[in-house]
């Protein structure tokens, strides 16, 4: 299974646009025979003009089987999910982030 980690920011219409560099390109992340896979990325911004722009993180999945993808799946940031290891605190999980 390959993960795709991006992350969007939110105009002020409302309207959710890709950030640019915030792109990890697939990630292998292992045998999807499992019940449950963890991968992720780390993104560092820089610091911009406005305060409070709202961020999402959006995943993409490829099940795929040599170089031919069987399936294709895109997931964005949720509250309240089942959080493994690694959340900061130990258990957090938020829909969106703002940043000040």
């Amino acid at each position: 299974m390959f993960m795709r980690f991006r992350l969007q920011y939110r105009r002020p219409s409302g309207v959710w646009h890709y950030l640019r560099g915030a792109d990890s390109g697939f990630v292998d992340a292992g045998s999807s025979r499992y019940v449950s896979r963890q991968a992720g990325r780390d993104f560092d911004l820089a610091a911009g003009t406005s305060s409070g722009t709202v961020l999402r993180g959006v995943v993409i999945f490829d099940w795929r089987v040599g170089r031919t993808t069987l399936h294709h799946a895109q997931l964005r940031t949720s509250a309240d999910r089942e959080v493994g290891a690694g959340a900061i605190p130990p258990g957090y999980s938020a829909k969106h982030c703002t940043l000040s």
